[in-house]
């Protein structure tokens, strides 16, 4: 007979009476599942039943079993219609009862437990999953830490979804089968291992920050580890440090190089699947630096000055200081300022402050005074006013040339153009240039009391002036000039200035020497009609000229002369020329007499004459007499006064020559002799 969940039937050959066998399942009207659930609906007095699921798997149930619970469940490995049999058999006559019925698995299908690869228990890998799935369209993984994913399978029924988890924990991930027509899910548990810390970091001043220049200690107390490497982050795998195995605790010390963000790794060789235990990050900061390296600036009036500072780094603290007026003026990394002085910018951090000063002038708009018209003479130097203390200006003449001050070098029309931080300005001016006069003159040598001629041979003057040298000057075109007698000869520096309109001028010096003239003064004495005549000058000359007043003259430097009549008067002059060749003249009246002589003879006589230098003066009368002696050039060279009749003289015996020897008496009485040395 057939029974609403299936069919029934007994053996043909053996009558027994009908007995009751057939079973429920929870798959009727619900396909979506891969386990089924039977419950067996049978008289108690079946001894045994066996379960046949349609897949080639059987269940057998002795009495004990299925009198305790009547439900049994299979888990079918594909999808498909299966026929479900229920064979019950009762001992009395070999009674044997068959009940059957389809089912139909539809549900996606995973053959074993989910399948997790690579690095799979290590903390900061990647946990992949993957498998092989069977009538399934779509997998949706939930991760245990909030985070999921879904993906795909590929004709093969191969699919890998991974995920890396951020902290060691124990997560239960949930796997979710979808075909068209159901789902099925899978839980299962995954440990991500939790690993011991980094021990203590030293030398961190706050967040894990170093400063630039200092150094990083790391402490380790990981005794359990058998092979410890520092990664220190900041290179290839050459920059760690290992600790020694011996050691419980040992110390790491690292300095980076540069500034910026490390990440610090610990490495165990004894874990074959997690390499990098643990790891934190450390930011190296630098010394606090000005972003924009300050310089005295200028602004103008009319402007406000921005000022920037500060570096890429947050955390920093700016200040600013009037250091002029000794006040804070602002706290932030720019400044708006207007006034001049000098400033102080600081930029603080963690690691240190740093400082500069700016110097702030204030300029107005370049202002050039210059007339319009400069009259002036060759190179005549035009000086740019401005009126700028700080000169703070760029300059750009006509001429090309760019500094201050020009030299003009010819008439014309010219332009400068200032500009400074707050404008420009331009002048324009004309100049006139007159050449300069080209003083000179010609003079030659004089003697002293001549007349001295100047020739003025210059080219352009109007006006001049002559300055000659002993503090006289002229303003004739052409001045003659008698220098004073001094009987030295000198030179003087004579200078004449050229002069045009304008207070152009130029000039030019020459020496003029004036030479001295020689002493012509003389004396004579007279015996008879003979007069002896003796120059009485100081210097001798090169030659003289005596002129006796009767027509008769002389050559001679001490001569004597014999006048013809027995008295007489006449006037003798003596003429001395030097070596400069100028010439002096004095002359006197001579008086003569036969019959009356003042002095009839000499007053006194010199022997040996000539002599080898010791000569004897012997007076006719005891008297006072001063002695004198001269040589050739005038130089008196012997002195001596007596009071007696004789006088003893050594003169040189080197200097051999002539000498004048000149005696005065107590009554002026003059008388003179030439002394030869041999």
């Amino acid at each position: 007979f057939h029974y609403n969940e299936g069919i029934s039937w007994v053996l043909p050959n053996v009558y027994q009476p009908l007995n009751l066998l057939k079973f429920r399942s929870n798959l009727f009207g619900q396909p979506c599942r891969d386990t089924a659930e039977f419950t067996a609906i049978a008289d108690s007095n079946y001894q045994r039943l066996t379960w046949y699921f349609g897949d080639g798997d059987s269940l057998v149930w002795n009495n004990n079993q299925w009198h305790k619970t009547n439900i049994v469940k299979h888990v079918y490995k594909q999808p498909g219609t299966y026929y479900v049999k229920i064979r019950g058999i009762k001992n009395e006559c070999n009674y044997v009862m068959w009940y059957g019925d389809s089912v139909t698995i539809n549900t996606p299908t995973h053959f074993v437990a989910p399948t997790f690869v690579s690095n799979s228990d290590c903390f900061g890998g990647a946990l992949v999953f993957s498998d092989t799935l069977l009538n399934t369209n779509e997998v949706f993984i939930k991760w245990g830490d909030g985070f999921s994913n879904y993906g795909f399978p590929d004709a093969n029924g191969e699919l890998k979804l991974q995920h890396q988890y951020q902290a060691s924990a124990n997560y239960l991930v949930s796997i979710r089968l979808t075909n068209p027509t159901c789902q099925s899910i899978l839980d299962t548990s995954i440990a991500i291992n939790s690993y011991p810390k980094i021990a203590s970091r030293l030398y961190l001043k706050q967040n894990d920050t170093l400063c630039e220049g200092e150094s990083l200690t790391l402490l380790d107390t990981f005794s359990q580890l058998k092979s410890r490497t520092i990664y220190w982050g900041d290179g290839d795998n050459t920059s760690k440090h290992t600790f020694s195995e011996q050691d419980s605790t040992s110390k790491a010390v690292h300095q980076y190089t540069n500034t910026g963000l490390y990440t610090v790794r610990l490495l165990d060789s004894s874990f074959s699947n997690c390499a990098f235990q643990d790891s934190f990050k450390v930011f190296v900061r630098p010394k606090p630096v000005l972003k924009y390296p300050l310089k005295d600036t200028i602004f103008c009036s009319q402007f406000l000055l921005t000022l920037k500072t500060g570096t890429q780094y947050q955390e920093e603290y700016y200040n600013w200081i009037d250091i002029t007026n000794q006040i804070s003026i602002g706290t932030d990394s720019q400044l708006l300022w207007s006034q001049q002085g000098t400033l102080e910018a600081s930029v603080t951090n963690i690691c240190g402050t740093s400082k500069d000063t700016i110097v702030i002038e204030q300029l107005t708009q370049p202002k050039i005074n210059l007339d319009t018209l400069y009259d002036a003479c060759d190179n005549k130097k035009i000086t740019l006013d401005i009126n700028n203390p700080k000169n703070q200006e760029i300059y750009q003449w006509s001429t090309t040339e760019t500094t201050a001050s020009i030299t003009t070098v010819q008439s014309g029309n010219y332009w400068v153009t200032a500009t400074n931080y707050c404008g420009s300005d331009t002048a324009n001016f004309q100049v006139v240039l007159y050449p300069k006069p080209l003083p000179d003159f010609a003079v030659t040598d004089n003697c002293e009391g001549e007349l001295v001629n100047f020739k003025n041979n210059t080219i352009g003057g109007k006006e001049y002036e002559w300055r000659f040298g002993d503090g006289t000057i002229s303003t004739d075109s052409a001045p003659n000039k008698t220098y004073a007698i001094t009987q030295k000869t000198r030179t003087y520096f004579v200078t004449l200035v050229a002069k045009i309109s304008k207070g152009c001028q130029d000039s030019i010096f020459k020496p003029l020497n004036v030479n001295a003239t020689s002493d012509a003064g003389f004396t004579y004495s007279s015996q008879g009609k003979t007069v002896y005549f003796s120059q009485t000058g100081t210097e001798l000359g090169e030659s003289y000229k005596w002129y006796f007043g009767d027509g008769d003259s002389s050559t001679a430097t001490h001569p004597t002369h014999q006048y013809k009549g027995d008295s007489g008067s006449y006037k003798v002059c003596l003429t001395i020329t030097n070596s400069a060749n100028c010439q002096s003249q004095t002359c006197q009246t001579v008086q003569y007499s036969v019959g009356i002589n003042k002095i009839d003879k000499p007053l006194f006589a010199v022997y040996p004459n000539p002599s080898e230098g010791l000569i004897h003066i012997s007076f006719e009368k005891k008297g006072d007499y001063q002695i004198k002696i001269y040589d050739v050039l005038g130089r008196e060279i012997h002195q001596s006064q007596i009071n007696g009749t004789l006088e003893q003289i050594q003169l040189p015996a080197t200097a051999k020559g002539s000498y004048l020897l000149k005696v005065v008496d107590q009554n002026g009485a003059i008388g003179q002799k030439v002394v030869v040395v041999w």
